[in-house]
């Protein structure tokens, strides 16, 4: 049950997330981005999200897994987006903000981590001794 929670909390954040920088994107795949786009991208934040908390629970110091989602999500954001812009699956509008060493916006570089982080305290609260 818990996984069930985990992924419908970073589906559910990270919809609102897609949904609100969307403007910030000129395409997806060269074509617009749709309602689909959007919960096609929400599923795939929350499987990434998904793998690294399934990775991070196995770190022994529990004071350590916070920040170490926050990095595995912002170096996984940096890889998707690279990734991406090489491949021309999406680009970016003039609005979006760009962190200048990583070269890719500040919105999807903040998102994985942030809600990877958000998704994993809220389910620490609602489970927690497990």
């Amino acid at each position: 049950m818990r996984w069930v929670t985990i992924f419908a909390l970073a589906y559910s954040m990270n919809f609102v997330w897609e949904a609100l920088h969307a403007r910030l994107y000129a395409y997806f795949v060269g074509g617009p981005i749709t309602l689909f786009v959007l919960l096609y991208a929400a599923s795939m934040d929350a499987t990434v999200i998904m793998a690294a908390i399934w990775l991070v629970r196995r770190i022994p110091s529990p004071a350590a897994r916070p920040w170490l989602l926050l990095l595995f999500g912002f170096a996984a954001a940096v890889v998707i987006e690279w990734r991406a812009l090489a491949q021309n699956r999406w680009a970016y509008r003039a609005a979006m903000p760009i962190l200048p060493v990583v070269n890719i916006g500040l919105s999807p570089a903040v998102q994985l981590a942030f809600t990877g982080w958000l998704t994993y305290q809220v389910v620490s609260r609602l489970y927690p001794n497990r």
